[in-house]
């Protein structure tokens, strides 16, 4: 279990599987990480902890892990088999999908066809066109909870209330 700070008591303890030790380890140095920062420095620092974490555990040495590139970033995939049969599923998810979809589109290049895209962004305009094309969309931000929150959608940095699931 992992202590939240400033939680309030009914959701202070979070009960994390029971996993392998290189996952444990992993999870406990983002934990660490994520748990020293504030709430309004996660954001910020989120991208060089990943990073930081990964190399200080060899992620990319012991996991099958590609990377694709779009216009402003590195996307990692579980590296997938070419010989997936054909009673196994196979999916594909992208948690924020930001109006760009190049690395899925490159990715879908490189896997079985029976792969099935899924993407979540609560930026409808943007994204529901541009993701449908691929997959399946979800108009929907990921979060602890479910219902309508503030958030800054990406390139409009603003708040704005969005459906999250």
């Amino acid at each position: 279990q992992y202590e939240i700070p400033n939680a309030d008591p009914v959701h202070r303890k979070v009960k994390l599987p029971d996993a392998d030790p290189l996952y444990r380890t992993y999870r406990q140095c983002i934990a660490d990480g994520l748990y020293s920062a504030s709430a309004e420095a996660i954001w910020g620092k989120v991208t060089d902890l990943v990073n930081d974490c990964m190399k200080k555990h060899n992620i990319l040495k012991r996991f099958p892990l590609r990377q694709v590139r779009n216009s402003d970033e590195t996307k990692y995939f579980l590296n997938v088999t070419s010989n997936i049969p054909a009673s196994e599923q196979c999916n594909v998810v992208t948690l924020g999908i930001g109006k760009d979809i190049a690395a899925e589109q490159q990715l879908a290049k490189l896997i079985p066809a029976q792969c099935h895209f899924h993407g979540a962004d609560p930026g409808i305009n943007e994204n529901k066109q541009l993701y449908s094309t691929i997959g399946t969309y979800y108009p929907y931000a990921i979060a602890a909870t479910s219902g309508i929150k503030s958030a800054s959608l990406y390139g409009m940095w603003h708040p704005e209330n969005i459906l999250t699931q």
